[in-house]
């Protein structure tokens, strides 16, 4: 029999080596960080070269709505050009954001390039985004640190689901008593 290639992957055994025990524990902190984090990726708003806004958009909200037309849209832009439904920004867990134009009249660029309508595009940090004919740009960067508040958020253990997931981490029974 040919067991797993990674020593750290004891599949017969419940005793863990020294070693093991260290990328068990980096595995489960990258795990929980992963979980129960939000990763904050910051729009900075520029017009006429001055930096007038700044937009937090994090993976919990995931889909932001990009429009003229308040109450629909997330994100709201005034000028006449931009269509009641522009564009959504999709934010994924990682920090990766999705431009997609939803078939507006005048269009969303990226770096001056128009976008197919209803083609999904990634927005690389620091590349420019305008929708319509509009003279603000947008420009994507990392939040502080990456994640809210620049640090990982600590886990209440009270909370049920985060106390399952410790507890599977832990290799403990879920069903331990409350």
């Amino acid at each position: 029999r040919q067991r797993w290639r990674q020593p750290w992957l004891h599949l017969s055994s419940k005793s863990l080596c020294a070693q093991c025990e260290r990328r068990s524990h980096r595995f489960r902190r990258w795990l929980l960080q992963r979980l129960l984090c939000i990763y904050l990726m910051l729009l900075d708003v520029f017009k006429n070269g001055d930096l007038v806004e700044t937009i937090a958009v994090s993976a919990s909200k995931r889909i932001y709505k990009v429009g003229r037309q308040h109450g629909l849209a997330d994100i709201v832009l005034t000028h006449a050009s931009v269509s009641r439904e522009q564009a959504t920004l999709t934010v994924s867990a990682s920090g990766s954001v999705v431009v997609t134009d939803l078939g507006s009249a005048q269009g969303t660029y990226i770096s001056g390039k128009k976008l197919e309508a209803k083609k999904p595009t990634l927005l690389a940090p620091g590349r420019s985004l305008v929708f319509g004919k509009s003279t603000r740009t947008f420009k994507l960067r990392e939040g502080e640190g990456g994640f809210v508040s620049g640090k990982v958020a600590q886990p209440d253990p009270q909370e049920p689901l985060v106390a399952a997931l410790l507890a599977a981490l832990r290799g403990e029974s879920a069903t331990a008593s409350s």
